[in-house]
């Protein structure tokens, strides 16, 4: 039996695993070899990524010019700008959602009306 660490959700009978023996493997690699460290990161990420699908973890990634949302995320800091105000001008950090429900917001930085009388820079 290999070892993984399993997550069981009894209500809907799903069951996950993280895939502990690559992590590991990685770990007890003689190799110094970039590119094999570099996909063998992107083979757990990915792995990673299925096993929070599964079990309905999603992403919380605004694209920029959305509409800031307290409820979704967290804004970090806001910087004058010619986008709309309380707009998201970029992420700092993606947030994730298990079930629509917020579990870490993603962390943003809005934009704010600049101050009257400046002009916008070139």
């Amino acid at each position: 039996m290999a070892p993984h660490a399993v997550f069981e959700r009894r209500e809907d009978d799903v069951h996950v695993e993280l895939p502990i023996a690559l992590w590991e493997a990685a770990l007890g690699a003689e190799s110094s070899d970039a590119a094999a460290l570099k996909s063998g990161v992107e083979l757990t990420l990915k792995q990673l990524r299925s096993a929070l699908e599964r079990v309905r973890v999603a992403e919380i990634s605004p694209a920029g010019g959305e509409r800031f949302d307290p409820h979704r995320h967290q804004a970090m800091a806001a910087v004058e700008s010619d986008a709309e105000p309380n707009s998201i001008v970029a992420v700092i950090q993606k947030g994730y959602s298990l079930h629509e429900r917020v579990i870490r917001p993603a962390l943003v930085t809005v934009a704010k009306a600049r101050a009257s009388g400046e002009a916008a820079q070139p």
